[in-house]
């Protein structure tokens, strides 16, 4: 019996997966971002001419390993910032777009979330966080993060969402 993810059967689906880090710090020899949608569009077009028919997109939930919580939340609008540059850092729209581009483009797009420490950038797993570490904490925070971002996926037909694929002892 083969195993369906939205309908496709697993030996059936070609993925590439695009990485997507938070800061937009990296610039491209053509001066474009490495995480603007132009350089999204170019992955998935080559993707697409390669002969892959799904596209990941992985995107951060940053948790502060000393306590559990979402890093970095700005009181007055409850949405996660950088604190230098003071950007939303949930999912940035480049992102979304290129979700958009890619299921308009009929391809199977899936969200991988990925629970890390944002400095330094590393997964959190059990033997990384600190003795105040809240399990309940983290799970609750994990929860009403993704859970936000999976109703928009929702809405863009994202075909599946992976959570902490990575975090390793929980």
């Amino acid at each position: 019996m083969k195993t369906l993810w939205a309908g496709v059967a697993m030996d059936k689906m070609f993925e590439v997966n695009i990485d997507f880090p938070k800061k937009h710090d990296g610039i491209r020899a053509n001066g474009e971002l490495a995480t603007s949608f132009f350089t999204i569009k170019e992955m998935i077009d080559r993707a697409v001419e390669i002969g892959f028919n799904t596209i990941s997109f992985d995107v951060d939930c940053p948790i502060n390993k000393s306590t559990g919580e979402l890093q970095f939340i700005d009181n007055e609008s409850g949405l996660v910032s950088d604190p230098v540059t003071g950007e939303n850092i949930i999912i940035h729209e480049d992102v979304w777009q290129g979700i958009e581009y890619a299921e308009g483009l009929g391809l199977q797009t899936i969200l991988d979330f990925n629970v890390r420490i944002l400095d330094p950038h590393t997964s959190v797993t059990t033997s990384n966080v600190s003795a105040g570490f809240s399990i309940d904490r983290f799970f609750d925070s994990v929860t009403d993060y993704q859970s936000s971002m999976a109703v928009r996926a929702e809405r863009l037909g994202v075909d599946g969402i992976t959570v902490g694929s990575r975090n390793f002892g929980f």
